[in-house]
């Protein structure tokens, strides 16, 4: 008698969890079968490991983190509208420095170039373009 209760009662469930129309068990299969969404690493956080891969010389400690991650955003704005590396580092004012910190031009470059391959990897050719027609890359 017990176990034809615990039989019953278990029955009883799996109908409640599978449902009984063919269209709620085809949305429940779905559901089943599509994979979970893996959030990796956000962008700041890939230029960030890869700046500290990249252990620049010219850096004697890290600079501010703020003033960091915002360049490559407006690396890849200033870029996309058509201007020149030349121009960023320049005209634009967005050579990588701070008040505390400042970075070779050969590292500069290297930034810019770690920049551009994680917030705006279309526009890697042309900056590597631009870099190899002066010399640098």
């Amino acid at each position: 008698m017990r176990r034809t209760t615990i039989t019953a009662a278990a029955a009883v469930l799996l109908l409640a969890l599978t449902g009984c129309s063919a269209e709620d068990s085809g949305s429940a299969k779905e559901a089943t079968t599509s994979p979970p969404v893996v959030e990796g690493p956000s962008k700041d956080e890939r230029f960030i490991n890869r700046v500290h891969d990249a252990d620049f010389t010219s850096w004697p400690t890290s600079p501010p983190l703020e003033e960091l991650t915002a360049l490559p955003v407006q690396w890849c704005s200033e870029l996309d509208a058509g201007h020149s590396v030349e121009y960023l580092f320049d005209e634009a004012g967005l050579y990588p420095i701070g008040e505390k910190w400042g970075t070779e031009l050969s590292e500069a470059h290297e930034l810019l170039l770690i920049g551009v391959d994680v917030y705006c990897p279309a526009l890697r050719d042309q900056v590597t373009a631009e870099l190899r027609e002066s010399g640098v890359y």
